[in-house]
């Protein structure tokens, strides 16, 4: 992670900077309120302050447990722990600026959910597709660079997987 930068402030008569610590934003998918969990949270540099719980939904407790680092912290900017999503007003101006947050973030996190049935089969099939298809420009699509497999792109083409992969 980069040591974090420091912004100019938006604001007119401010005229001081902003520091903006690294960290991972993280993209997922909501799920169901079924099956929330609740999390525990506390502040390091306040360690003597009281934590509180929050609720989250199951997808993002999985998230959580997944990425953490078992050795060090890790900074992650999440939207349903990072925006008040009871507050209306708050939560409004917070997802205007979502603009701003994933592209000062030093990495994106997108996560689709734990391995479930042939996830992985799934991803290896998308990867080997992409290694043979490419965009080429002007909404055009070609033989990627070091395609094995040739017209893959073309719309005559039958592509040679079977039922599991379609599946």
């Amino acid at each position: 992670m980069s040591p974090g930068r420091i912004l100019p402030s938006r604001s007119a008569d401010d005229d001081s900077s902003r520091f903006v610590p690294p960290y991972e934003a993280l993209s997922y998918t909501w799920g169901t309120t079924d099956n929330a969990e609740h999390v525990y949270i506390t502040n390091p540099a306040d360690p003597l302050r009281t934590p509180s719980w929050l609720r989250i939904r199951a997808n993002l407790a999985n998230a959580l447990r997944h990425l953490r680092y078992p050795d060090r912290q890790r900074m992650l900017w999440v939207d349903a722990i990072s925006i008040n999503q009871a507050d209306i007003a708050e939560r409004g101006q917070r997802v205007n600026r979502m603009r701003q947050i994933y592209p000062l973030s030093d990495t994106i996190i997108i996560w689709i959910g734990p391995e479930f049935e042939d996830s992985t089969h799934a991803l290896k099939t998308l990867r080997y597709f992409s290694e043979q298809v490419g965009y080429i420009i002007s909404h055009r699509w070609g033989d990627a660079p070091n395609a094995q497999e040739r017209d893959w792109w073309r719309d005559q083409h039958t592509l040679p997987y079977e039922e599991k992969t379609w599946k």
